[in-house]
């Protein structure tokens, strides 16, 4: 049944003669390859389904070899394509980021299905080692779909276009431009509305849309995205999908300052669906049990909790996840009081936020580190490390640029005529705290984990 490390093409087809909520085999939760060509399969299945609608000549239930054969040369030409995307992918990415559009925008040969599908495939560690990389790596994947969209006219290619587009939302979210996130997850809703069998990929990118509407503090949205999500993988029997359904619901919670109803969601999970929490959610799942309890006074438990968040992140390469925990931890040590131990890591944090181009969180960490400076009456220091806030605010989403920078300039200008206070720092790196920008200093989302073809 499984050829290598993938299913053979006869079990590919069997499972897609099978309703989607069916797919529950553990290795079509892993491999996303799999999954898709399931999903590919079900299309052209359904396309034959609806012709016959109009045959008045009865079924006739043998195997049809041309339709196995069609079945097989669509497999092993999306087969090849992936194996051809392989180089290619390697090829359009070598060097900085600032070469890999124009050398796209050059040669054709990198617009394929295939090169989209690897790029969405390796997309979630990048997000993890370099944002701004992942931002560049969607928009290159936008770029290919949207053609391939426009030059085919092939419906089959929706769904590829809009997991393009979930990737870019996603991206814009990550570095912190709530906006153009959410215009970018209008788009990928348009693709899978006009794409067959996208039902999955509209749960999914309703996680995306819960909590960027919880962002912009529209919480009745963010609750109905979360209730059609959680539905739809639980009608799909996907455990591991409604688990990030879970936690995103708990975020939406917290976000509308609920935080005993949060940590009861974080309990369900844990109680319900423990085996199929993978590390990277076991992780995010700490994280804002950490959070969720530094709100309800509880430092210690809040401590403990972003540690073994922060251990696991760690320990599975997620140096981005890992860094916002990171600055949780220096906030929480600061507001205890550890203002030594807070300096050191926030000095760390400015430079691991702007070396992976999360800009408006490095703004932040100087903030803190200001505020730190400020009950020290170290002043000069705090006029020093406005400086270098506004310098990465200049360089953040528009979103945050424009408010960041006012703030900024204000207080630094009030260092400078020496009428600065410790309660005038706290108030505007709180109001930094709350512009739109992803969870620094709060909890993690999921992230999509979108498959090859379809998301």
């Amino acid at each position: 049944m499984i050829a290598g490390e993938h299913f053979d093409e006869e079990f590919l087809i069997f499972l897609a003669e099978g309703p989607a909520e069916k797919d529950t085999h553990p290795h079509l939760l892993d491999c996303t390859d799999c999954r898709s060509a399931v999903d590919e399969y079900r299309t052209v299945l359904t396309s034959f389904a609806e012709e016959s609608t109009w045959d008045p000549h009865p079924l006739d239930e043998t195997p049809n070899p041309q339709t196995i054969a069609t079945l097989r040369a669509f497999a092993d030409r999306m087969h090849r394509e992936d194996d051809e995307a392989q180089p290619l992918v390697a090829e359009l990415l070598a060097g900085p980021r600032e070469e890999w559009m124009p050398r796209l925008l050059a040669d054709s040969k990198y617009r394929t299905a295939g090169v989209v599908r690897k790029l969405i495939g390796g997309a979630l560690q990048v997000a993890e080692e370099s944002p701004k990389n992942y931002l560049e790596i969607a928009t290159l994947a936008v770029e290919i779909s949207v053609n391939l969209l426009s030059a085919e006219g092939d419906r089959d290619n929706d769904a590829l276009c809009g997991a393009a587009w979930r990737e870019k939302s996603y991206s814009f979210f990550l570095c912190g431009d709530i906006d153009e996130a959410l215009r970018s997850a209008e788009r990928a809703r348009t693709r899978f509305h006009t794409a067959r069998n996208a039902e999955h990929e509209m749960a999914r990118l309703d996680l995306l849309c819960a909590t960027l509407y919880s962002r912009t503090g529209d919480f009745a949205e963010a609750s109905r995205a979360c209730d059609n999500a959680e539905n739809r993988f639980r009608a799909m029997n996907d455990d591991r999908k409604t688990v990030h359904a879970l936690i995103t619901r708990a975020n939406v919670l917290a976000e509308d300052r609920r935080y005993e109803d949060a940590l009861a969601v974080t309990a369900r999970v844990l109680a319900e669906f423990d085996a199929h929490v993978d590390d990277h959610s076991r992780a995010a799942l700490k994280c804002n049990e950490g959070s969720y309890w530094r709100q309800l006074d509880e430092p210690l438990a809040a401590l403990r909790c972003l540690q073994d968040a922060q251990f696991i992140f760690q320990a599975i390469g997620a140096r981005a996840s890992s860094a916002r925990v990171e600055l949780s931890i220096a906030a929480l040590l600061q507001s205890r009081g550890e203002l030594s131990s807070a300096a050191g890591r926030l000095t760390r944090l400015m430079s691991e936020f702007e070396d992976l181009g999360m800009y408006s969180s490095a703004a932040l960490a100087a903030l803190f580190l200001a505020e730190n400076r400020a009950a020290e009456s170290r002043f000069d220091d705090v006029e020093r490390l406005c400086n270098y806030a506004i310098t990465q605010a200049k360089v953040s989403p528009t979103a945050y640029q424009e408010r960041a920078l006012t703030a900024l300039g204000l207080l630094r200008e009030a260092f400078v005529q020496k009428r600065a206070s410790l309660r005038l720092v706290h108030r505007v790196r709180r109001y930094l705290e709350h512009l739109p920008q992803p969870p620094t200093v709060a909890r993690l989302t999921p992230p999509p984990q979108l498959s090859l073809s379809s998301g």
